[in-house]
């Protein structure tokens, strides 16, 4: 089943769906008060025979820089304000099996003339799990590079650091923080693309669906792996996200960061949320967090 949607997928990033396209003018002032002018340069490479990529990497990123306020300039000799160079590479992975190969993919993000005057630079790495049997593994690369919360995300860390200065993981809590404030998915179309972008316009909004959830999960297992409590506002309003599996997950970051703030709410999340794990989770999670505390306080 899970190969079957990385399939439909694929196909709908490489095709599109008639009658979904990105709009060429869209409004962004609802969300930002102006619209930095940005030229993208995309570099993509794969190991693949006779060099052919099946996804389009420029138009998915026009789309998540429109999604987030830019307005994207597609010809470089018209006047911008920035340029990011995108580096996409697929590398050919370990041999499991007679003529078939893992995928490695590589992304790199350089912004070659930040406001800050400080260089900007993003690096993202993802490799597919071999299978005979399983989900093919080019499939399962891209899989893990669409959800990597850098990739998913990419637009609002760059915005993050253009308006505010943002290191790439303030960037990501700052994308979770306008998740938050936005609440739906109609609310991401607020850039404007140049009248020259041609088929790159047929991009549909299918990665955010499929994706959206994961990579707010992934994000949230990135800044608990790098001890990032600057995260712990935002785990707060999580809290109330209508996934179970990102409350469970916000949850456990809870109890890594040993959140003591946290433990009403959670008691309160274990007696009445909708689903079972998550309660069971609440309470576990709760009692450790109480039980780390008691035994930090000086014994009489």
């Amino acid at each position: 089943m899970r190969s079957l949607i990385l399939t439909l997928t694929i196909i709908l990033l490489i095709g599109g769906f008639p009658g979904f396209g990105l709009s060429k003018e869209a409004n962004p002032e609802n969300i930002w008060p102006q619209a930095p002018t940005i030229h993208i340069q995309v570099e993509a490479k794969t190991w693949k025979t006779r060099g052919r990529l099946y996804w389009d990497v420029e138009g998915s990123m026009i789309k998540k820089l429109a999604a987030t306020g830019f307005k994207v300039i597609r010809n470089q000799e018209s006047p911008h304000q920035l340029t990011l160079k995108v580096l996409y590479k697929e590398e050919r992975g370990e041999q499991y099996d007679i003529n078939s190969f893992g995928t490695v993919i590589l992304g790199t993000f350089l912004l070659e003339n930040p406001p800050s005057g400080e260089s900007w630079e993003l690096n993202i790495s993802e490799s597919s799990i071999n299978s005979i049997s399983g989900t093919p593994p080019y499939l399962d690369a891209l899989d893990k590079f669409q959800t990597n919360p850098y990739y998913f995300f990419v637009g609002e860390i760059l915005r993050g650091n253009v308006e505010k200065g943002l290191d790439p993981r303030g960037g990501l809590i700052y994308a979770l923080e306008l998740v938050l404030s936005k609440g739906n998915a109609d609310g991401w179309r607020s850039g404007t693309i140049g009248r020259d972008a041609g088929s790159h316009l047929h991009t549909m909004d299918s990665d955010r669906v499929f994706y959206k959830n994961r990579a707010i999960r992934r994000a949230i297992d990135d800044c608990v792996e790098a001890s990032d409590r600057r995260i712990v506002p935002v785990l707060s309003q999580l809290l109330a996200h209508p996934d179970s599996a990102v409350r469970i997950r916000t949850i456990e970051a809870m109890g890594s960061f040993g959140v003591e703030e946290s433990r009403s709410r959670l008691l309160q999340m274990a007696q009445s949320d909708p689903d079972t794990q998550v309660r069971e989770t609440a309470k576990t999670v709760e009692q450790r967090i109480g039980s780390v505390t008691q035994s930090q306080r000086p014994k009489p």
